[in-house]
């Protein structure tokens, strides 16, 4: 019987978090609950996005800078390298 009331207190405790229900208020809709639940859903995507679109600035960023490496050891070396010579290096 412990063990149910603690869940049911874990279960009130993050409906209070999430700020739909207070100490008043007893019930809550449930269509609130699956806003509140989207909402944070598509922060968090939000979120994920801008940091997989900083992360590709970066990388791009990064490639630019080692392509012009390869473009200068192309130059240096008077050679053409294979493409599999030109992979390895990145």
């Amino acid at each position: 019987m412990d063990l149910l009331r603690a869940e049911i207190a874990k279960k009130r405790k993050q409906l209070e978090k999430s700020s739909l229900i207070d100490g008043e208020k007893k019930f809550f809709k449930r269509e609130e609950l699956n806003k509140k639940i989207d909402e944070e859903y598509w922060q968090k995507q939000a979120e994920k996005l801008v940091k997989k679109r900083r992360h590709d600035e970066q990388i791009n960023s990064d490639d630019s800078g080692s392509r012009d490496s390869c473009d200068d050891l192309l130059d240096a070396s008077g050679s053409k390298l294979s493409a599999e010579e030109i992979a390895k290096m990145k």
